[in-house]
């Protein structure tokens, strides 16, 4: 039986095996095990068994991002596999986790809306029912600086209280630059939820740890009339000298932008 993600993921991953069959670093996962091992992920997905599904989704995302996240040829495997994981999550009854995960994917690989995913059972057509939000920051205007979205009367903005940059993984990934915009919301408890990737300068692995990064971020949340609400917020994060969450200064905008 065809798997949902065949008529993209295919190319993705016929593609990949050849480049790492040409490049395959000593100790790597092989093409054949990436291969065993995804469609492991996908036979427990079509089970409904969540809990494994999870526990072999995180396994191969780990190894695929520490082994191959400098290079590339993974990364559409990368983003079907943060796609797999929110089914997966949501199956779980985790549904923040599982909210978070389908709008990294879906920011990355959009087509996931209109995919046919009903041999991942419920929870994948829940996720597509759910859909994701759409932009506050209009077309066309620039990232500034960290700040609210859009015209917020007697709103009081939320102020960061933490924010980590964007984390390597392995040292292979070290050296790797980039900047990406985020659009999310800052809830009234001050989390980030619902991150919507606006812009990108930099690969798709790098984009992901950066989703990661984002996620952990936290806020004094923004106030009306003394009480907490949430609003939507621009982030911009970098490394490689680009920007920055590290920094004490607001990142800069991108020299140009790239991808989504």
């Amino acid at each position: 039986m065809r798997h949902p993600f065949s008529s993209l993921g295919s190319r993705v991953f016929a593609l990949s095996t050849v480049f790492l069959l040409l490049a395959l670093p000593a100790l790597a996962l092989t093409p054949e095990q990436w291969k065993e091992q995804y469609e492991q992920v996908e036979h427990h997905l079509r089970a409904g068994d969540w809990q494994a599904a999870d526990a072999a989704i995180g396994k191969l995302y780990k190894a695929t991002i520490e082994q191959h996240g400098d290079t590339g040829r993974f990364d559409g495997g990368l983003v079907q596999l943060t796609a797999m994981r929110a089914i997966a999550e949501k199956g779980l009854g985790r549904a923040a986790d599982a909210s978070w995960h389908w709008y990294e994917a879906v920011s990355l690989m959009p087509d996931l809306l209109r995919m046919d995913l009903s041999p991942y059972g419920e929870p994948a057509q829940a996720l597509q029912s759910q859909g994701v939000r759409g932009r506050e920051l209009p077309a066309g205007e620039q990232y500034r600086k960290d700040e609210p979205v859009g015209d917020l009367p007697g709103i009081k903005p939320p102020k960061r209280s933490k924010g980590p940059g964007i984390r390597m993984p392995s040292l292979r990934m070290k050296d790797m630059g980039g900047f990406y915009v985020f659009e999310v919301i800052v809830e009234a408890d001050g989390t980030v939820t619902q991150p919507l990737l606006l812009r990108r300068k930099g690969s798709v692995a790098l984009g992901l740890l950066a989703f990661d990064a984002v996620r952990n971020w936290r806020f004094k949340p923004a106030t009306r009339d003394g009480a907490p609400v949430a609003v939507p917020y621009l982030i911009g994060i970098g490394t490689g000298g680009i920007g920055g969450a590290d920094s004490d200064d607001e990142p800069e905008a991108p020299p140009s932008d790239q991808g989504t």
